[in-house]
């Protein structure tokens, strides 16, 4: 639902009359006679359009119109900020929707989504559909929820969910380190090893002579980044190392994820060779320090 804005010599924004929407082309056109500042801006929005939530902490979702007010010259001053009514909720509203898990508790213009008590395995989106669309559009309100956690979780070939702890992410000599203990035994550990660059998200193949570096060692038998393809060659697995938040403060969080296709398992004999594993996880653990 977007509209075209002006700025008049005052600085105030003011509302073009729309000539023609052009949704094939997404194009819409208006009229004037003078040059100015010129933007888009949505006439119905949902907020927030994006919210962070802790597992089973609750948010207030609102449909908001930006209210065309008439003037004289026939052109309209949007006034930001005002929820819709109940009686304007039923002819602008279709439905809400959850995709994901959690619930959402809809009422006219408002809805009340509640996360889950566990991780998702996907991000939550909430739509609202709107009525009155052009010909046969769909138009949608969007939220994109991201679930906050602390911990890991992961999988060897597609099988159960393991959960795990971490003391903390660590910066060693250039080398960012993050120790996993699984919950239910203490021995089961995850060690990633990688150098951070700035950017984020970042994206971290694994490497056969440098970083990143995995290790899952389980009761003695260990998988290993790296699988044999050869007698004494190895090759780095598919997957990657992915970071998607990096606070290095007191309070800070690191998270990320992991997949490797090809993980090698060891086990403890010197001549059993190795199997490859599939394991993809995730985590989100405090910074702990340097």
């Amino acid at each position: 639902m977007l509209a075209v804005a002006y700025q008049n010599e005052q600085q105030v924004w003011q509302t073009a009359k729309i000539v023609e929407k052009d949704t094939a082309n997404k194009k819409i056109t208006v009229s004037t006679t003078h040059f100015s500042d010129w933007s888009l801006f949505r006439s119905l929005e949902l907020v927030p359009g994006e919210a962070r939530l802790n597992l089973g902490e609750s948010r207030n979702l609102f449909v908001r119109r930006v209210i065309p007010v008439s003037s004289p010259d026939e052109l309209e001053a949007p006034t930001p900020g005002t929820f819709l009514s109940a009686q304007e909720a039923s002819s602008e509203i279709r439905d809400w929707r959850l995709i994901g898990v959690g619930t959402l508790t809809p009422q006219g213009a408002k809805a009340v989504y509640t996360a889950p008590s566990s991780v998702p395995d996907w991000t939550p989106v909430v739509n609202v559909r709107l009525k009155n669309a052009p010909g046969n559009m769909e138009l949608t309100l969007v939220c994109n929820i991201t679930i906050l956690w602390e911990g890991a979780r992961w999988r060897v070939d597609g099988g159960p969910w393991i959960t795990g702890r971490s003391p903390g992410a660590v910066l060693v000599s250039g080398v960012n380190s993050i120790r996993i203990h699984a919950d239910k035994n203490a021995t089961e550990t995850i060690l990633i090893d990688w150098k951070h660059n700035s950017s984020l998200p970042a994206d971290y193949p694994w490497n056969l002579n440098g970083f990143p570096t995995f290790t899952y060692t389980v009761n003695g038998p260990y998988y290993l980044h790296i699988y044999p393809v050869s007698p004494n060659v190895g090759a780095p697995s598919p997957g990657s190392l992915k970071i998607t938040e990096y606070d290095a403060r007191p309070g800070g969080y690191v998270a990320g994820t992991f997949t490797l296709d090809k993980a090698a398992k060891y086990n403890t004999c010197p001549t059993c060779g190795a199997s490859l594993h599939k394991i993809e996880g995730s985590f989100r653990v405090k910074w702990a320090g340097q």
